[in-house]
């Protein structure tokens, strides 16, 4: 039988039978022969094809051949591919835009408001220039970042109490965003240094010396936990539509596949379809509206007081971009760490993007992480079609007109999600880089740094608030752990652990 299959194998090629027969024949349970029409169809060029029959006839079983950053796929699957990395990291970046805006209302800004439409304009473009600072070797999608959220809404709620009549508040948050550029570019520039020098390891271990790993796993933590009373009140406008949005969320990611990746999007899309089938809400507005919309940009603003509270978030993000590039080099086989500082390059001119036309701050996108990792298409131009979707939904009318109609319970359930997914990160980066809590120093840096994020105690100095909440928390936990540090090596007898289970 072997001998048959093979000879008939060897005169479909002879004869210039169909490579379809001879391909077939490749998905034979013998091996051996499987290999030898699979090198045969290479050298004829009929590779790809195998590969497309292969998973059409087997499903996606087989291993294919991953799409790699310097490929160049036909435009029609670049489009596609693109609009389905925008789909799983659209609705963060419209949700956080929208959380915010619910924010600055229960502090009493009502008057500006941020556009979700300029977020996604925003991250169109800050994709754009991450892609092109870093070369397209780290092919990643950038959107709205939710570590802004808390210290932007501080500061224009600030800024609303001093700024004259007819001046946008918001101007000044934005604008400390585009500051606070300078500190990533300063870290950047060191990066860079220090690898040129010593090599990409010892700046990677620099990153971690200026901001300890049990500091960044709390200031994860507190990100979180900080935002939980946002979701949780946006939530309870209508509990029965919050709880259901969680549980959907839930439902759709064990959905195996590319529908997974995409929970948010589902659990908002099925909610709200229910919604307006019962009446709740209202989606003529939706139908109504032009097709056009040109978003509602603003220019920045800048003052020193601004900026000062943005400077710890600006260094949490670029901690995020480095947990990113990890998740990336692993998913590519690539060594990517020698490249450490275009990242921070790119994070430094691709997060004040968002600053620059009017909206939060930027940063690299897991979800779009997600989605490589599930279709194994890292193509730079990929990238590119999805910042181009991002930008061309930013204009549409109709897509402003539904995000608007959303009930915030809805989006209370996803943010409920979303910033409790916040928190397990730095669970789980304390938990990969083994932190003992029991050590004196962790657990005095962990105790203050959450009851100060979290209780949002505030350092107002002259009647001007200069840090609250998570800023004065991370300034807090470095004064700790560096003091704590000291105390360590100047007097290494006192230094013990605490009992197991127990307090101070």
């Amino acid at each position: 039988m072997e001998g048959y299959i093979k000879a008939r194998v060897v005169a479909s090629f002879k004869d210039g039978v169909s490579w379809n027969f001879a391909a077939a024949l490749a998905l034979s349970n013998q091996t051996r022969l499987g290999v030898e029409a699979e090198q045969t169809l290479n050298k004829k060029g009929l590779g790809q094809d195998m590969v497309a029959l292969r998973t059409l006839l087997l499903g996606n079983t087989q291993k294919t051949r991953d799409v790699m950053p310097e490929e160049i796929p036909p435009l029609w699957r670049s489009l596609i591919w693109g609009l389905q990395v925008f789909a799983a990291c659209a609705p963060a970046t419209v949700v956080g835009v929208l959380t915010i805006n619910k924010y600055l209302a229960d502090n009493g800004v009502t008057t500006y408001q941020f556009d979700p439409l300029v977020a996604l304009v925003a991250a169109g473009l800050g994709t754009i220039v991450w892609t092109i600072v870093t070369a397209g070797l780290m092919p990643n999608f950038v959107g709205t970042s939710f570590t802004y959220i808390a210290a932007i809404v501080s500061v224009s709620v600030r800024a609303a109490k001093v700024v004259p009549s007819g001046v946008n508040p918001l101007a000044y948050a934005t604008g400390a965003v585009v500051q606070s550029t300078l500190v990533t570019l300063s870290l950047a520039l060191l990066v860079y240094l220090i690898t040129k020098r010593s090599g990409a390891n010892k700046a990677a271990e620099t990153l971690a010396k200026i901001v300890p790993k049990v500091v960044a796993a709390n200031i994860i933590v507190n990100i979180g936990l900080s935002l939980a009373g946002v979701g949780t009140g946006m939530a309870q406008t209508n509990l029965v539509y919050g709880i259901a949005t969680i549980l959907l969320i839930l439902v759709f990611r064990f959905i195996p596949g590319y529908l997974g990746t995409i929970p948010i999007v589902l659990a908002i899309g099925v909610v709200y379809l229910v919604g307006a089938i019962s009446g709740q809400i209202d989606v003529r507005p939706v139908i109504n509206a032009p097709l056009f919309r040109m978003p509602g940009f603003f220019l920045p603003r800048f003052d020193l007081a601004s900026l000062v509270q943005m400077i710890p978030v600006c260094l949490a993000t670029s901690f995020e971009t480095l947990g990113h590039i990890l998740v990336l080099q692993g998913l590519l086989n690539r060594p990517l760490m020698d490249k450490l500082w275009r990242a921070l390059l790119g994070d430094a001119l691709a997060d004040p993007a968002g600053g620059m036309v009017g909206t939060a701050g930027n940063t690299t996108y897991a979800e779009g992480l997600g989605v490589f990792a599930l279709v194994r298409v890292f193509s730079t131009v990929v990238v590119l079609m999805a910042a181009f979707w991002s930008i061309a939904f930013g204009f549409s009318g109709h897509l402003n007109a539904f995000l608007s109609s959303i009930m915030t319970a809805i989006l209370g359930g996803a943010a409920v999600v979303m910033f409790g997914s916040i928190a397990v990160q730095g669970f789980e980066l304390a938990i990969r880089e083994h932190l003992n809590f029991r050590n004196i120093k962790n657990f005095m840096v962990t105790a203050v740094m959450q009851i100060v994020g979290v209780g949002n105690l505030k350092l107002v100095f002259r009647g001007e608030e200069w840090l609250s909440g998570i800023s004065f928390s991370i300034v807090l936990g470095l004064v700790i752990y560096y003091f704590a540090s000291f105390l360590e090596k100047r007097y290494p007898k006192l230094t013990r652990e605490e009992p197991e289970f127990s307090s101070l």
